[in-house]
């Protein structure tokens, strides 16, 4: 139940397969970024001195940068995708699927992108490491603020302003709509549950 209702959201596939993209989109990295962090996390307690730690830990390594930026577009992509998609469907409701909650698409959005622009200033700050030119948006935008001044203080109110936006859209997932990131998986199990009993 877990893995076909969780994992593979195969019932909101059946609802409705363009839904089904636009949330993938969103959901997916985000699923796949917590799966690499908590791998790294693991690793960095069991197997501190590894080259796999290491590899996974560093910003600059080729496949973890490239892992992050697809994901991140994929995000970005995702939350334009449900922004429009909202805006054009406001009449037509599916009754069983919960709406995303009014903005809170943009926001994620929002925090994905100026992560983006963190990551480009970081690349400039340490001078363009090796390996750095694997996460293409971070670079491309590193290549942007290119001979600029203070970007060390920029980035730290860039920092901050993703901090507080991310802190901002986890204190208000219990008062939108949102906050069937942690009811839906349950319900969806318990159906599914219930549903296999009645058979």
């Amino acid at each position: 139940a877990f893995f076909l209702e969780v994992v593979i959201l195969q019932r909101l596939f059946r609802l409705s397969p363009s839904r089904w993209i636009i949330h993938a989109l969103i959901f997916y990295p985000f699923f796949l970024r917590f799966a690499y962090g908590l791998t790294a996390l693991l690793l960095s307690l069991f197997l501190p001195g590894g080259a796999v730690t290491s590899a996974m830990l560093n910003k600059n390594n080729a496949m973890r940068a490239l892992f992050f930026d697809v994901t991140g577009v994929m995000i970005l992509v995702g939350a334009a995708a449900a922004i429009v998609r909202q805006k054009r469907d406001r009449d037509e409701k599916i009754a069983s699927l919960p709406a995303p909650g009014r903005g809170m698409p943009a926001m994620i959005g929002f925090i994905v992108f100026v992560g983006f622009i963190l990551e480009g200033l970081r690349i400039a700050m340490t001078g363009w490491p090796d390996g750095a030119a694997w996460a293409f948006l971070g670079y491309g935008i590193s290549q942007m603020v290119k001979g600029m001044t203070g970007l060390t203080d920029l980035y730290g109110y860039v920092w901050y302003t993703h901090a507080i936006l991310t802190g901002a859209f986890l204190g208000l997932i219990p008062f939108t709509r949102m906050s069937h990131i942690i009811t839906a998986p349950i319900v969806l199990m318990v159906t599914t549950r219930l549903e296999e009993q009645d058979l």
